[in-house]
C-alpha cells in the first residue's frame, strides 16, 4: 500500500509580483504498509491552465523527461534501488500571473497529482491521489499593537511619556514598496502630542492639535 502526498512552496502568492511566479511542488510517495517493494512507479500531475512545469529540482532518480507544460510524468526504476520509502519528488512550476482571476482579491489553484504502482491492490489506491492548493492573491491583513510606557501607573501632571504602536503584516505576502500605511489614533481629550520619531509623520502640528482629536500618522514604504 503506496501513499502520495503533494505540497506546495511557497503556499501564497502575490498576484502583483513579478511575472511568472515560480514556485516548487513536492511529492513524497512512501510505503504505507505491505512487505513488496514497489514496482513501475509512475507520479502522474497534470497541471492547471495557468501553471507550467519548469524544471526537476535535485537529482533524485526520478525520470520526468517527458514532462512539458501542464504534462509532469515521472517514473522512477525500481528494480535496481529496491526502496521502499522513494526518495521525494520536487519540480519548479511557473505560475502566469496575469492569467489567475480572482475573487475578492483572491484565487485558489488546486493541482492533484496521481501515484500508480503496477503491483499493488486495486484495494489500496484510495491515498495514492494528493492535493495542493496554491493561494494567489491581491491582499494583506495588517495588525497594530499598542503600548504606553508609563503602563497602568499614574502620572504627573505635564509630564511626558509615550505610546508605543506597533504595525505588522501578518498575510503570507509582503506589503509592496511605495505603498503608504495610515495610522489614526484617537486621543484622550486630557493628551497632548509632542512628536514622533522617523520614519513615521504625524498630522496635524501640535499647535492644531485640538482642532482635530484624531492624530493621523503615515509611513511610505520605500522602493
Amino acid at each position: 500500500d503506496m501513499k502520495l502526498v503533494k505540497t506546495v512552496s511557497p503556499a501564497v502568492v502575490d498576484s502583483q509580483a513579478a511575472a511568472p511566479a515560480e514556485v516548487i511542488y513536492t511529492l513524497k510517495a512512501t510505503r504505507n504498509s505491505g512487505l513488496l517493494i514497489p514496482q513501475d512507479i509512475t507520479i502522474t500531475d497534470t497541471l492547471p491552465a495557468n501553471v507550467s512545469f519548469g524544471s526537476i529540482v535535485g537529482s533524485t532518480g526520478w525520470d520526468c523527461g517527458t514532462s512539458a507544460g501542464q504534462s509532469v510524468v515521472c517514473t522512477f526504476d525500481n528494480t535496481t534501488e529496491q526502496k521502499q520509502n522513494l526518495p521525494d519528488l520536487k519540480f519548479t512550476a511557473k505560475v502566469a500571473l496575469g492569467s489567475v482571476t480572482l475573487t475578492d482579491g483572491t484565487a485558489v489553484i488546486k493541482n492533484t497529482a496521481v501515484l500508480a504502482v503496477s503491483n499493488e491492490p486495486a484495494g489500496n489506491l484510495a491515498n495514492n491521489t494528493s492535493s495542493a492548493n496554491l493561494t494567489v492573491t491581491n491582499q494583506i491583513a495588517l495588525a497594530t499593537s499598542k503600548a504606553a510606557s508609563v503602563g497602568t501607573g499614574p502620572i504627573a501632571d505635564g509630564a511626558e511619556f509615550f505610546y508605543t504602536i506597533e504595525v505588522k503584516n501578518d498575510s503570507s505576502i509582503p506589503v509592496r514598496s511605495g505603498q503608504t500605511i495610515t495610522v489614526v489614533d484617537e486621543l484622550d481629550g486630557k493628551l497632548q502630542y509632542t512628536g514622533t520619531d522617523a520614519p513615521w509623520s504625524c498630522t496635524p502640528a501640535p499647535v492644531a492639535w485640538s482642532d482635530s482629536p484624531l492624530p493621523t500618522c503615515t509611513h511610505q514604504l520605500a522602493d
